[in-house]
């Protein structure tokens, strides 16, 4: 089964997003889960549509990427919530011990205490987005 968007197969040389890619062939970026029928933006065209948004170079881009996430797991580490202006809200929470059933065999297993990250999104991003 293919692996490629259908909005970029074009860009291996076939129409059909079902169709297996060449074995020569470019790979596209966006990969596609035909169960989901859903693309996802990658990395790199992330920071290239920042780049020709902002006028920056890729390289300049990427290194405030990287910078972005190291500031933002520190920060939810040191218990601070992080607000992204338009974006959302991050912030770290606790998850107590529970208990919890496997489904496989249908035993009870515990299930450690453990810290997680929650993300809300702003009102004007998700009006924006609907």
């Amino acid at each position: 089964m293919c692996q490629l968007a259908p909005s970029r197969a074009a860009n291996c040389g076939s129409n059909d997003p079902w169709e297996q890619p060449r074995t020569n062939a470019r790979p596209c970026a966006t990969l596609y889960n035909p169960l989901l029928k859903e693309e996802f933006m990658t990395k790199n065209e992330l920071i290239a549509a920042i780049a020709e948004e902002t006028g920056k170079t890729k390289t300049d881009v990427s290194a405030v990427l990287a910078s972005l996430g190291a500031v933002v797991a520190k920060t939810l580490k040191s218990g601070d919530d992080v607000t992204l202006g338009g974006v959302g809200k991050l912030s770290a929470a606790k998850r107590e011990a529970r208990e919890a059933r496997n489904p496989s065999t249908g035993a009870m297993i515990k299930v450690p205490a453990k810290t997680v990250v929650k993300f809300k999104v702003t009102k004007d991003l998700a009006d924006a987005v609907a």
